[in-house]
């Protein structure tokens, strides 16, 4: 039961159903039993009745009733007359009843009738002319109420109590959905501004009749989702408006130099030359920043075509192996399955090429960088780089994916870069709806492994 709605849901039904029992057993065994006075106390004042009348009637005309008085011919009560002796008056008599006669007036019972316990039902009665007689019957079979004294309910209580867990699981899957449903929306907006969608809102006017605190926490996280989104853009604004801005003084600043270099002598050279190397930095670092200000954005003006995966790992790695060899570095591709996708294959080109750069810059000196484009068990493309080099902490892996980080606060700019082409093949990988991960490769090294959504 991971979601709220189950765990409202079944404990919802579990109460109900619960208190829906409990009522029923209090109702059913703590009303009083009248079922069995109801059917038993009638019938010895009807057989008193009966010898009464049938002594008279034998006495008058010698004919013996054969019915209770009131009761229907279906029901089968036959009673019968014997004399005071027990001497059975009626020759339809059964042998039975005969028999639990004889031991009645054998035993010597006291009182005018038989206990509640015995086979027969017995009353003793006096003729108008003072003469005793008795008047019996056998016991009648025992009602279904009687049957089940010890467990009194009716005989449909299972379909009753099925009938009442169905409605109560109905109506609770009811409440426990209206519940939960703006919960789901809220859930979903969240994913959708986790996933970077930075327009996701919490549709209100789905949920705003409600007007309780769940409608007030989809207000607020509204509120907080427009603060965000603002934020988000006017950094992005800002990025894009510092590197443009930057673009015109460095321009300017490669001019001068070259009119510097036309009149500088051999002593000044190699600080021109310094110069001239960190404005060319700084140049691909504003193109980063402004690649990344454009990943970041969402790239959906991003021209997409298909294009083959394993050509373009195959590219990536010639280029960067020719310049690991003067490095004493080498970029090897160990397998290379044939492997289609859509996307834009200049910016993706760009992320495979900082991953393997930063690759050959980290490893071992004398030691390969290798490349592998396979298939996972889905189906999708799964390109790893693997570098020999010390790796990272663990606690660092999912950070270096972030713009401007980096291990160490003391490595500089020569051994760790500017931090920003890992984030941009982090964008890029997920703008082409894939993922990206890091971890440390057993025997040493860093490993970056890519899946890609092929066509």
């Amino acid at each position: 039961m991971r979601t709220l709605f189950v765990k409202l849901f079944v404990w919802f039904w579990i109460a109900s159903t619960v208190s829906g029992m409990i009522s029923f057993i209090l109702a059913v065994t703590v009303t009083p039993d009248f079922h069995t006075k109801e059917k038993i106390e009638p019938i010895p004042q009807a057989l008193l009745l009966y010898g009464r009348t049938a002594a008279a009637t034998l006495e008058r005309s010698g004919e013996i009733p054969t019915l209770l008085p009131g009761a229907a011919p279906a029901e089968k009560w036959q009673p019968y007359l014997f004399a005071g002796d027990g001497t059975p008056l009626s020759a339809t008599t059964p042998e039975e009843l005969r028999n639990q006669m004889r031991r009645f007036v054998k035993s010597g019972a006291e009182g005018d009738r038989t206990s509640d316990r015995s086979k027969i039902m017995a009353v003793r009665v006096l003729s108008p002319s003072g003469k005793g007689y008795i008047a019996a019957m056998e016991t009648p079979a025992a009602t279904p109420r009687q049957r089940f004294r010890h467990f009194p309910f009716p005989p449909d209580m299972l379909f009753r109590v099925g009938v009442s867990i169905i409605i109560g699981g109905l109506s609770c899957y009811i409440l426990a959905r209206w519940f939960t449903s703006p919960l789901r929306l809220l859930r979903s907006a969240a994913k959708k501004l986790a996933e970077g969608d930075l327009t996701a809102r919490v549709p209100l006017n789905i949920i705003g009749d409600r007007n309780d605190e769940i409608v007030e926490l989809g207000r607020e996280f509204n509120q907080m989702a427009e603060r965000i989104e603002s934020l988000i853009m006017a950094q992005r604004q800002l990025v894009r408006d510092v590197s443009h801005e930057l673009r015109s003084p460095l321009a300017r600043l490669n001019v001068a130099l070259g009119l510097a270099r036309r009149e500088a002598g051999a002593a000044t050279l190699s600080a021109l030359d310094r110069i001239e190397l960190e404005g060319e930095r700084l140049n691909f670092l504003i193109g980063d920043l402004l690649t990344l200000s454009t990943l970041e954005g969402g790239g959906d003006t991003l021209a997409k075509a298909p294009f083959s995966l394993c050509e373009l790992a195959k590219e990536v790695t010639a280029d960067a192996d020719f310049e690991a060899a003067s490095l004493n570095r080498q970029v090897l591709m160990i397998s290379c399955r044939p492997t289609e996708l859509v996307g834009n294959r200049e910016l993706l080109r760009r992320a495979l090429e900082n991953i393997v750069r930063n690759a050959v810059r980290y490893t071992k000196e004398g030691s390969n960088v290798e490349l592998s484009l396979g298939r996972d068990a889905s189906g999708q493309g799964l390109l790893r780089v693997r570098d020999h080099g010390p790796g990272v902490p663990d606690s660092a892996l999912a950070d270096i994916f972030r713009p401007f980080y980096r291990v160490a606060a003391d490595r500089d700019r020569h051994s760790g870069g500017a931090g920003i082409g890992l984030a941009i093949a982090e964008r890029t990988v997920r703008l082409s709806g894939g993922t990206i991960l890091a971890r440390n490769a057993p025997g040493g090294g860093l490993e970056i492994e890519m899946t890609l959504p092929l066509t």
